[in-house]
């Protein structure tokens, strides 16, 4: 009688996938969240160097209602939020999430580089459980201030120039169509 062939040996896959596969995706999973937290710690510290965002922290610690309402130190406390553009005229839109031993709060920031000085039309800020907010423009010396004129004159800039964009994005359209 013939005996029947001894049976294939296992494969290292078949023998080891139980512990394979989940050390595969805690590897996977550890590999994006370093990519994601090296990310945000890059564009972090690239708001951090920012000149607006470091005058904002200054005035917000130096401020002596917000002291009183949160305590100090004053210390960033979370993600940002964070706009901002550098060329020609440089801009930045900041909402960034501040702590002190006694409570929290948020710095609002709306400021403009010009001629390599940051100008604020929007330094405030709105302590957690506060109904209204703390307006920290008065403390800037006047050089960093934007007038009511300047603001008007810097929306009606921004108006332009999207009136311009949409111009030359309805030529490019046109021009597109066009089949001589």
């Amino acid at each position: 009688m013939p005996s029947a062939p001894p049976p294939r040996p296992r494969g290292w896959w078949q023998r080891h996938w139980k512990w394979a596969v989940p050390l595969i995706a805690l590897i996977v999973l550890s590999l994006v969240f370093a990519f994601v937290y090296g990310l945000t710690t890059v564009i972090g510290g690239a708001v951090r160097d920012n000149d607006a965002y470091r005058i904002a922290m200054a005035q917000a610690a130096a401020d002596p209602d917000l002291v009183a309402a949160i305590g100090s130190p004053i210390e960033h406390d979370g993600f940002m939020s964070a706009n901002m553009s550098r060329g020609v005229r440089s801009t930045a839109s900041l909402r960034i999430p501040v702590s002190g031993p006694r409570g929290e709060a948020t710095v609002f920031v709306e400021a403009e580089e010009i001629v390599g000085v940051w100008r604020f039309s929007l330094l405030s800020v709105t302590v957690d459980g506060a109904d209204t907010p703390i307006d920290l423009l008065p403390s800037l010396p006047d050089t960093r201030r934007m007038s009511d004129e300047q603001i008007e004159a810097h929306e009606a800039l921004e108006e332009h120039n999207a009136l311009e964009d949409h111009k030359a994005a309805e030529r490019a359209d046109a021009d597109e169509d066009f089949v001589p």
